[in-house]
């Protein structure tokens, strides 16, 4: 890991390593940045092999040495909010300045195209863009890069969340910033960085795919792949697919869309974009808002253990053991069979990961779209636990979640946490989208009601029940909810074998077919 995190680290540094006019801060450190409040901050970047760096911010001064590869590192001590204020790294007569430096709250948005989907495509989201007049909300946008030489590496720049830069933003991101800033009244930053179409084996690094025998097989599976290429195969089929994808795109999009060919060149391979990460961390921030999930939904089974190993690696390159990572729980979608399974994976997430979170976005996808465009709830759901577990707020951040269940008389008794001021149906209807299963397994609508902090569930074709279920399905349309209005979590009280046990990697597709092009 060391290793990796280090030749990871000098993909864009080296360029400069050796140059000490002047020495300069890492990538991420950049002129209007947000630095996090009432922690050490680490500040790293790179000078000549054996210089000695000064680093100052008010009258602060710390001091570091280059080492062999012309890296530095220090940390600056912990500072209340406030700013602007000017940062500085200095060598001799040589210094690097950057300005208009705030201290207060610092997040990192990552995921796949659900954190991608952009503020300016949202519901009501021109209103919110021509609205963003925040100076006090700041966004670094960090490249997805897929492969070292892809592009220029440049430093990263913080922009003012107002009109003129927040369009292209994370929605998600921007609403929880903006709740976070005008709860706290201090300064916030988001770290963008996320790639749509993109598995969590994608955003961790490969000696961590290798330490598990459950993830193994993904990393496995792209190595046979690439060995049973003939030489030269991968080249030809990318050189293919970029003579096709331009013919499609001047072609009004026309045709078929071919898949990019997997290979070393293709963000979407096991470990793709780890080094990405690695550009921002281990900078000092309050945790991560993630959504991700879509892409990993054929092997959700999988997902219960892959999910929190990725969080354990982020939180180790943060050097943050307990850093708060709060992510989306999957809501409707038409076209995904497995995404009950994969919603359960994500609630086991949450509740065997010490310091995490889940906000459900349940009620506001979209059954026929991937990218719903209601973000602004999602941003408020995430916003609620932060506020909770960081900041001291006595908010209900949770719908009702599944605790235990007992069977009496030929119902199920289902007790939940997170009940706040008592059990609510959404609508004032009865219970809708349970479900009861007797030792046959075959599971069958049931009745449901709630008495107290519980909820009673029974059948008449089920005398002797074993198993509830509870918005089990692709599009649930469960209405149990809190007095807080948030909705429970789908959930299943059996340990029955799920669909996709026992899938443990991608397949992937050539772009040729039986050694022919496919015909255009």
């Amino acid at each position: 890991m060391k290793k990796l995190f280090y030749s990871a680290l000098f993909l864009c540094l080296s360029a400069g390593a050796g140059l000490a006019n002047p020495p300069k801060f890492a990538d991420i450190f950049n002129s209007g940045m947000v630095l996090q409040r009432e922690a050490p901050i680490r500040v790293w970047g790179s000078a000549d092999p054996g210089t000695r760096v000064e680093v100052s911010i008010l009258r602060t001064r710390v001091s570091a040495t280059a080492d062999e590869k012309g890296a530095w590192t220090t940390e600056l001590p912990a500072m209340k909010a406030g700013g602007p204020f000017t940062l500085s790294v200095s060598a001799g007569d040589e210094k690097t300045t950057l300005e208009d430096i705030l201290v207060g709250e610092v997040w990192f948005a990552g995921g796949q195209s659900n954190m991608e989907f952009s503020l300016r495509s949202s519901k009501d989201g021109d209103k919110a863009v021509a609205e963003a007049q925040n100076p006090y909300i700041r966004v670094a946008y960090v490249p997805a890069i897929p492969y070292e030489g892809a592009q220029p590496c440049k430093p990263v720049p913080w922009r003012h969340a107002t009109t003129d830069y927040v369009r292209s933003m994370s929605a998600v991101g921007y609403y929880f910033a903006k709740e976070l800033q005008e709860t706290l009244n201090v300064p916030v930053g988001i770290i963008c960085l996320y790639k749509g179409n993109t598995t969590a084996s994608v955003w961790m690094s490969r000696e961590k795919l290798l330490s598990d025998p459950l993830f193994v097989p993904i990393a496995e599976n792209y190595d046979r792949y690439m060995a049973a290429m003939a030489p030269g195969e991968y080249e030809r089929q990318l050189a293919d697919y970029k003579e096709w994808n331009t013919y499609y795109q001047s072609h009004g999009r026309q045709g078929k869309r071919l898949q990019e060919p997997m290979g070393p060149k293709n963000f979407r391979r096991p470990s793709g974009l780890f080094a990405n990460v690695l550009r921002v961390a281990p900078m000092t921030i309050r945790g991560v808002i993630f959504y991700q999930g879509e892409a990993n939904t054929t092997r959700a089974a999988q997902y219960q253990k892959l999910f929190p190993a990725l969080i354990e690696e982020w939180r180790e390159i943060f050097r943050q053991p307990d850093m708060p990572f709060y992510f989306v729980q999957v809501p409707e979608l038409q076209d995904r069979s497995t995404f009950p399974e994969l919603r359960w994976a994500q609630l086991q997430s949450w509740l065997h990961t010490p310091n995490t979170g889940m906000a459900m976005a349940m009620g506001y996808g979209e059954p026929d779209q991937i990218h719903p465009i209601q973000k602004q709830p999602v941003g408020h759901r995430l916003a609620l636990i932060a506020l909770a577990k960081n900041y001291g707020y006595d908010l209900t951040y949770s719908g009702p979640i599944y605790k235990g269940v007992s069977f009496e008389d030929g119902k199920a008794v289902l007790t939940f946490d997170f009940v706040c001021g008592g059990l609510a149906s959404a609508d004032g209807k009865p219970l809708r989208s349970f479900t009861i299963c007797g030792e046959d397994q075959q599971f069958v609508p049931a009745e449901a009601r709630i008495e107290g902090d519980k909820v009673v569930v029974w059948s008449d074709r089920v005398t002797a029940p074993v198993a509830v279920r509870y918005s089990w399905s692709v599009v649930p349309d469960g209405n149990l909810i809190n007095t807080d209005s948030l909705p429970a979590s789908p959930f299943r009280t059996d340990d029955f074998r799920l669909k996709t046990e026992g899938k443990l990697h991608d397949t992937y597709r050539y772009v040729y077919a039986n050694g022919q092009k496919i015909i255009r």
